[in-house]
């Protein structure tokens, strides 16, 4: 069964910092999931990445099987997804 929305190996780095590092999670449809962490966890950063605004530095982010890397939330909400 594909998920609904996943990442493979996801990470985001801006120059050195690294906002995420090798990040993967699938959410199937139906299922509930929340992001914790403190400050500067990079909650937003993978929020962002799952929903188009953000480009990966590595890594994939998928929707419904389909890439969707920086693809920007207009046409996401085309595909079904909205933020």
């Amino acid at each position: 069964m594909i998920p609904l929305v996943e990442t493979k190996g996801v990470s985001k780095h801006y120059g050195v910092f690294r906002a995420l590092d090798d990040v993967s999670v699938a959410v199937a449809e139906g299922e509930f999931v929340s992001i914790v962490g403190p400050n500067g966890a990079g909650k937003t950063t993978l929020v962002n990445l799952l929903t188009g605004l953000l480009v990966p530095t590595k890594g994939e982010v998928r929707f419904k099987g389909n890439d969707i890397a920086g693809v920007g939330p207009v046409k996401l909400a085309e595909r079904g997804m909205a933020r």
